[in-house]
Parts: structure tokens; C-alpha cells; sequence
């Protein structure tokens, strides 16, 4: 073979052999390409799924998380309501809130009717003033709008709240609260003594007046059948 047949069979297989290479380096990458494809969509569905299951979570991890915060507004109304029915059928001194108020309201009254009525009339006002309410006389108030009193306007005693439809005929001395001394001041029971008030509506106030201890027992003398008192200082 001479020179330039010998360089033609060079060529002609540094050729084939270039060819080769190049379609072998083609076939690797299109096979790095077809695995990073099905990476790519393992990744994805495995996204996918995770997307899914974290989907189906979510609302049941909601849903617990919004029962358990009703379970805990449920408790915490529950002891609301729990303390304004004791607070209401005890003397103000078993109720710290009801014993501060009071004990404002008394400030510097003697302890006689006329400091007790004094005193009763702060009572209100202090309860009657949003703008200038403790922690505690805010307690008092919504304890007592809890249990259905409306405080209105003005200053005095709250008055009870109807349902619709009600009796229409019902006075308000009916609906009114207001104070009332478990032993009647006027027997030594303390005019001022936050362990000797409770909440009364007016008429059964006005009705037991100074006829009964602190047990409703009647004193002698005011046995049945009950009798009106005939002057201001037999009431309570």
C-alpha cells in the first residue's frame, strides 16, 4: 500500500472511529437525560402525594384546633355563669370583686341608714361608669348583665331585661334590683357589712322589709299573717 492509499485508510478510520465515539457519547447522554426525566417526575410525584396528604391534614388539624378552642370558651362561660349564680345567692363579702366595689362605695359613710343609702347609691354609680371602672367593678357589672340586668341610663339600680313577648304589666319595682341586708340594719345587723348585703329584686325587698333574720326566720311580732311595717325604721 503506498503513501496516499495508507493516509486514505487513516482518515477513513479516524473518521468511523469519531463517529462512533459520538454516537456513543450521544446514546449516554440521552440515557442521563431519560433517568434525570424520570427523577424529575419521581420528585414530582412524590410532591404530589405529600401536597395530598398534607391537604387531608390540614382540615382535620383545623377542624381539632377550632373544637378545642369552643371546648375551652365553653369552660370558660361555663365558670362565668358558675360564678355570677354564686356571687348572686351570697353576700357580697364571699365575692372578693363584690366586697372591693362595696367597700369603695362605703368609703367614709358612718354606719347608720343614712350611710347605707349613701353608700348603696355609689354602689350604683360606681357600676353605672365604664370610663372609670377597675378590673373589679367591671367583674360586677358583667356578672350582673350575665344574669339579665340592663343598666340603662341614669345611675340607679339595674333593671331586669324581658324577653320579647313577655308581661307587659310587670312593674319595675318587679324587675329592679337591688340591695338588701340579710339581718335588717335596724336589729343590729350592720348597715355597711359586705357579709351582710345580698341582691334582691325591690318588690321581695320591699316585702321582707325588717320582718326577718338572715335565716328568713320572722322576728316576734311578724309571724303569719305578715303585717305592713307602719314606719320607715321598721324596714331593713
Amino acid at each position: 500500500m503506498d503513501d496516499w492509499a495508507w493516509a486514505q485508510w487513516n482518515a477513513q478510520m479516524a473518521a468511523q472511529q469519531a463517529a462512533q465515539q459520538a454516537a456513543a457519547q450521544a446514546q449516554f447522554n440521552a440515557q442521563m437525560a431519560a433517568q434525570q426525566v424520570q427523577q424529575a417526575a419521581a420528585q414530582a410525584a412524590w410532591a404530589a402525594q405529600a401536597a395530598q396528604q398534607t391537604g387531608a391534614q390540614q382540615p382535620a388539624q383545623a377542624g381539632a384546633a377550632r373544637q378545642a378552642a369552643a371546648q375551652a370558651q365553653n369552660a370558660q362561660d361555663r365558670a362565668q355563669v358558675d360564678a355570677t349564680i354564686r356571687a348572686y345567692h351570697s353576700d357580697f363579702g364571699q365575692t372578693p370583686a363584690l366586697r372591693e366595689v362595696w367597700e369603695r362605695a362605703i368609703s367614709e359613710q358612718p354606719d347608720t341608714r343614712r350611710g347605707y343609702d349613701a353608700a348603696r347609691d355609689e354602689f350604683w354609680k360606681i357600676l353605672h361608669n365604664e370610663s372609670d371602672q377597675d378590673a373589679s367593678a367591671h367583674a360586677v357589672r358583667q356578672m350582673l348583665e350575665l344574669a339579665g340586668y340592663n343598666f340603662g341610663r341614669g345611675e340607679g339600680a339595674p333593671i331586669l331585661d324581658l324577653l320579647p313577648h313577655s308581661n307587659t304589666s310587670i312593674s319595675t319595682k318587679q324587675l329592679q334590683l337591688s340591695t338588701d341586708h340579710a339581718d335588717p340594719g335596724s336589729k343590729g345587723g350592720g348597715w355597711l357589712s359586705a357579709h351582710n348585703l345580698r341582691f334582691m329584686l325591690t318588690d321581695d325587698n320591699v316585702e321582707r322589709t325588717a320582718r326577718f333574720n338572715a335565716k328568713d326566720v320572722p322576728f316576734k311580732g311578724w309571724e303569719w299573717p305578715r303585717q305592713r311595717p307602719r314606719h320607715r325604721s321598721e324596714l331593713n
